[in-house]
């Protein structure tokens, strides 16, 4: 592939950060094509443009074993970004930003921050409103800190010209670092039978100091738009890979084990006095043998898409699960099976726990670009309801079934409140002779303020951000009252007190 030779010639020579850049106009469209170039490992943060996903494609429809990706969805039809990040690197912050769709990340590398804001103009909106928020957000970062905006703005870049961009760039002291056109467009004109070709510089990267080092503009041969790739004077961390010890407990050696430690001479414990000896000199005759047998080794992990509640003991057991599962399949043998299940199993549930753990401290702030995976755990963790949210209802569950969708929310509970009923079996008569009996008439006051009115969304939003979150069912119960001198100190009776109405009210789980 001559583009992929093209990226990874660029700057060869250099071992300092390299980002790249592309408007790629539905990566569905190209997963092979984006594969190959992360697996290249030639750049440390790739971005893209224009993805077209939403929230149908569930977050595992890519994955590479090299990168950790951020996603920010808006439709099938358009927009939305995605970016990689090559394992290694420490991301210290990361903001997603809707309206602007804008990804930021922040980086630590040597104990120096370096902040990269990853944005997408659509050609529909205003460029003034864009950049006016895009400026407000940037005057909320430490602007002493070297700060990187990449990205497809739709404004054609011309230093020459006054514009919204190069206004922007002066006001904020930024530099656009790339110079060569990054959208090549022809079109064919019947009447005239000629072909017109217009280049624009849309693509930029702009940055408020001196870390460029390089950048250049490639043609791409499954978009309209070229590769914008950069290296930067960043020195990048050297690739750490983390180690675990095992030893080769296959079903020979573990025979070979037992065989030895059956021949072992423990004859000299009889001599031994306290308990603590006889269990050290036991465990060292039997660790003898293991480490005879079965060596203990130092493996290298892989590098994979690992989770962030995945410590070095979930690691190990994973590498412990894979490795028996490949025994078994290849030696076939019941023995190895039942390793592998067994481990499997303690895999499964080390890692429900992990999670739990990771998540249980976590705000509904963390999910709210993680649809599917929230309805996936929402039954194991309890979140905390987070006070910055307007509404802290995100969901509600109700047999079983899981409503998110605001309409959805209303009817339940609209059906609910609705259906509220008294579960006494007291007549009607007898529930008013009781209220007569213990509320004398006289001591009512009578208002004429209530009455039924409409009510709108907001005043729905409000009243709904006062009711807390609760993971829990809980039960209200007015309870009869056997004695009616307790139910009003003023009211003397010596008749048998009737049975009372018995309110039950349950709260939804949200």
């Amino acid at each position: 592939m001559k583009y992929l030779n093209e990226l990874l010639n660029f700057n060869k020579s250099s071992s300092n950060f390299q980002a790249l850049h592309l408007n790629i106009n539905s990566i569905l469209n190209y997963l092979y094509e984006v594969n190959e170039i992360l697996n290249s490992k030639k750049f440390d943060f790739v971005c893209f443009s224009e993805t077209k996903l939403d929230e149908t494609i569930p977050n595992t429809f890519f994955k590479n074993n090299h990168y950790n990706k951020i996603r920010l969805d808006r439709t099938r039809h358009g927009g939305g970004l995605l970016v990689f990040i090559k394992y290694g690197l420490s991301v210290t912050k990361t903001i997603l930003v809707d309206e602007l769709e804008l990804i930021y990340t922040q980086f630590k590398i040597n104990s120096q921050r370096f902040n990269f804001v990853y944005c997408y103009r659509p050609p529909n909106t205003k460029e003034k409103d864009i950049l006016d928020k895009l400026d407000d957000f940037i005057h909320t970062l430490n602007l002493s800190e070297p700060l990187f905006i990449f990205g497809d703005l739709n404004m054609n870049y011309d230093p020459k010209i006054t514009s919204n961009i190069t206004y922007f760039c002066t006001s904020n002291d930024l530099i656009n670092f790339i110079h060569k056109p990054t959208r090549v467009c022809s079109k064919y004109y019947k009447k005239t039978n000629k072909t017109k070709t217009t280049s624009t510089l849309i693509d930029l990267l702009l940055h408020n100091g001196n870390l460029i080092e390089e950048t250049d503009v490639i043609p791409c041969p499954f978009s309209d738009h070229n590769f914008v790739v950069a290296s930067l004077l960043i020195k990048k961390p050297n690739e750490t890979y983390k180690t675990i010890k095992c030893r080769n407990l296959c079903q020979s050696n573990q025979l070979e084990i037992c065989s030895q430690i059956k021949k072992a001479n423990f004859k000299s414990l009889q001599s031994l006095k306290t308990i603590e000896e006889k269990w050290h000199f036991v465990k060292g005759e039997i660790l003898n043998v293991i480490d005879r047998i079965a060596p203990e080794r130092i493996v290298k992990i892989k590098k994979s898409s690992y989770f962030p509640w995945y410590d070095d003991e979930l690691i190990k057991l994973k590498h412990l699960k894979d490795s028996a599962y490949k025994r078994s399949k290849r030696t076939l043998d019941q023995n190895d099976k039942d390793i592998y299940e067994y481990y499997n199993k303690l895999f499964k549930d080390y890692n429900d726990q992990k999670l739990i753990e990771y998540f249980k401290d976590k705000s509904l702030n963390d999910f709210k670009n993680s649809k599917k995976f929230w309805e996936f755990y929402s039954s194991k963790i309890n979140i905390k309801s987070d006070k910055s949210e307007k509404n802290p209802i995100s969901h509600i569950k109700l047999d079983g079934q899981v409503f998110d969708n605001k309409n959805e929310l209303s009817n339940v509970f609209n059906c609910f409140f609705t259906s509220i009923s008294s579960s006494s079996d007291s007549t009607l008569d007898a529930s008013m002779e009781f209220i007569e009996r213990v509320i004398p008439i006289s001591e009512v006051k009578k208002e004429n303020n209530f009455k039924f009115s409409l009510t709108n969304s907001n005043e729905t939003n409000e009243l709904l951000s006062d009711v807390q979150s609760s993971s829990a069912q809980e039960s209200l119960h007015v309870k009869e009252n056997h004695d009616n001198n307790e139910l009003n100190p003023k009211t003397h009776s010596h008749t048998q007190p009737q049975p009372q109405p018995q309110l039950h009210v349950k709260k939804l789980q949200s």
